[in-house]
């Protein structure tokens, strides 16, 4: 068994009371590390947070290249049991690929709330389309180099350097599950697009609102940051909506101001 990098263990941030339960899902090749952040500010709100570790990550590449989608979506289906423990309101929170799996969690188990932050409905890499004729000749494609995120949040960074073609394959096989889904999902929906990113086509973000049947389903748009947003420059701004969003579906009449606590976490990336 290999040993799981420092940062990139699951944790659960727990307070008697909480006014809910939050699952916080991260991406492909991740890892809870870059969501410590923003569970960490969820906490000082008065919310429970769990971030698994997804089958796969935070080893080494290869874990990712053996692991299938059946594995993955066993482990967020237990993590969502072990919040309902807690008693209490449970909300999913999904980044990336956690998004898409956010949106098949909440298609089967209805939360009182979901929020998913640049979620791959549409890809920009045009390889896509011929994937299956890639993985004839390579099993990976290296990464491009991580953007500065700042002294502060880079630290935050723990993802491999390179990605299986198989992870890519089942994760668009949970896409296409995922868009013949969306009706099923009503509950509170609050969807998060970077704008500028080159990963995720802006049109994902307006796609899930489309075809989902919830009333509730703002579409709040991140002018500064790439795909990583949780740790860029609109980390901020990110964590203020989202937290707003998430006191409100979690049965709160007044979502209140929400406290200023990024003296610790503000990059020093000069996002102007």
């Amino acid at each position: 068994m290999r040993l799981i990098r420092k940062g990139a263990q699951s944790f659960w941030l727990g307070r008697e009371r909480a006014a809910a339960a939050v699952l916080i899902l991260h991406g492909l090749t991740g890892s809870p590390a870059e969501m410590r952040p923003l569970a960490e500010f969820l906490y000082q709100q008065g919310m429970s947070v769990l971030v698994p570790r997804l089958p796969g990550h935070g080893t080494e590449a290869e874990d990712l290249r053996r692991t299938g989608l059946r594995q993955v979506l066993a482990a967020v289906e237990d993590s969502w049991q072990l919040i309902g423990a807690t008693g209490t309101t449970r909300l999913v929170v999904g980044q990336s690929l956690g998004g898409l799996l956010a949106l098949w969690l909440a298609a089967a188990e209805c939360p009182s709330g979901l929020a998913v932050v640049n979620t791959p409905i549409f890809l920009y890499d045009r390889r896509i389309r011929y994937l299956s004729v890639l993985r004839l000749f390579r099993s990976w494609q290296r990464k491009k180099p991580p953007r500065d995120y700042g002294e502060e949040m880079s630290r935050y960074v723990n993802a491999y350097d390179r990605i299986p073609l198989a992870s890519v394959a089942w994760m668009l096989k949970l896409r296409d599950e995922v868009c013949r889904l969306l009706p099923a999902i009503n509950c509170p929906t609050a969807i998060f697009q970077s704008r500028h990113e080159k990963t995720v086509r802006p049109e994902s973000a307006e796609y899930i609102a489309a075809h989902i049947s919830s009333r509730h389903k703002p579409v709040i748009w991140l002018d500064r940051s790439g795909h990583l947003a949780t740790l860029d420059c609109d980390h901020e701004l990110l964590y203020r909506h989202l937290a707003g969003q998430l006191r409100q579906m979690s049965g709160l009449a007044d979502p209140g101001p929400v406290s200023d606590l990024y003296a610790g976490l503000k990059s020093r990336r000069n996002c102007q």
